[in-house]
């Protein structure tokens, strides 16, 4: 379902799914993965406050994603157009835990890769915990918008990843999301 500048579907996974998700997580991430900072463009700040960042490849968890991919295809057809491409075996899923204090900056994703593109960047909340704070905000026409249907366990959004967008402070508890990215041919 679209709202504004993204799409979510509440719900998208059960808490058993969440669960199976990291099991998977626990016996395949990349032990020689290394989390990249992320700084403003002058390199005075670190813009990245997560208290832990794992990284599986695609190929342990494409199985799992299946049902969300399918709507991410009919969603990218129906209303974007963009030629996006599979996921590769190698590529990475990140599982991002903010615990009270954590907080990702303004930022956009992308890639300096000479041939792709990021086009989306998929969010999981993979809460099963309650915590508060927390929200994605997207910068879109009229300056922050909290992208609220990623408050419940399971729920799922994408947006362009050309999107400004941040993580505001978690509050209490911990928030826990998986993220990874669908890429294109460069736009031209």
């Amino acid at each position: 379902m679209k709202y504004c500048d993204w799409y979510f579907w509440e719900g998208m996974f059960s808490k058993d799914q969440i669960k199976d998700i990291y099991a998977i997580r626990e016996k395949n991430f990349n032990k020689d993965w290394k989390d990249v900072g992320a700084v403003r463009a002058d390199g005075t700040a670190n813009l990245k406050h997560v208290s832990s960042v794992n990284a599986v490849e695609w190929q342990y968890l494409a199985y799992n994603l299946e049902a969300l991919e399918r709507e991410i295809k009919i969603t990218n057809r129906l209303n974007y157009g963009y030629n996006i491409e599979e996921n590769f075996p190698h590529d990475s899923v990140l599982f991002n835990e903010y615990d009270t204090n954590g907080s990702y900056d303004w930022h956009k994703d992308g890639s300096n890769h000479p041939n792709y593109d990021f086009k989306f960047t998929v969010i999981v909340n993979t809460s099963l915990g309650e915590y508060e704070g927390g929200d994605l905000q997207l910068f879109s026409t009229g300056g922050p918008t909290t992208v609220t249907h990623l408050g419940g366990f399971g729920s799922a959004v994408i947006f362009k990843s050309d999107t400004p967008h941040r993580v505001t402070p978690v509050t209490k508890g911990q928030r826990r999301s998986l993220v990874y990215w669908k890429k294109g041919p460069n736009f031209v």
